[in-house]
């Protein structure tokens, strides 16, 4: 069963013709691993509509043992996160709806807190929002 992450709130307050400006946040979404499984990811894997074409990039820890991988939406709809382990508990799957925001650029992910899934050491539909 898949994690599901639904569209919510916007949190980039968007202007008018009154002049205000938007303030909008990074729109990359971030996939935490704990460090002991790290190095035992084998790859992290998109698909779907919203991530064809997308890859996920370390920003956090090491070739091998990556903790934070990176990426951002292609375009609006639906992308599934696969991070595979070659060892321990079950493969991680996640889904993710993207879309626009008014005024920002990029695709975004409002549903997740900070924009981040945590890939829990249970396995399996351990990712959550937060």
């Amino acid at each position: 069963m898949m994690a599901r992450l639904a569209l919510a709130g916007l949190f980039a307050a968007c202007g008018n013709s009154g002049g205000v400006e938007c303030q909008c946040a990074d729109p990359s979404v971030f996939i935490d691993v704990p460090a002991d499984r790290a190095p035992a990811v084998s790859q992290v894997m998109l698909s779907g509509v919203a991530c064809a074409g997308a890859a996920a990039s370390c920003v956090a820890g090491a070739v091998g043992a990556c903790t934070r991988y990176a990426f951002q939406a292609k375009q609006a709809g639906t992308c599934q996160v696969d991070v595979q382990f070659v060892s321990g508990p079950a493969d991680f799957e996640a889904e993710v709806q993207f879309d626009h925001i008014p005024c920002c650029p990029g695709l975004y992910a409002p549903a997740l807190a900070g924009s981040t899934i945590d890939v829990s050491g249970s396995g399996q539909d351990a990712g959550s929002a937060g």
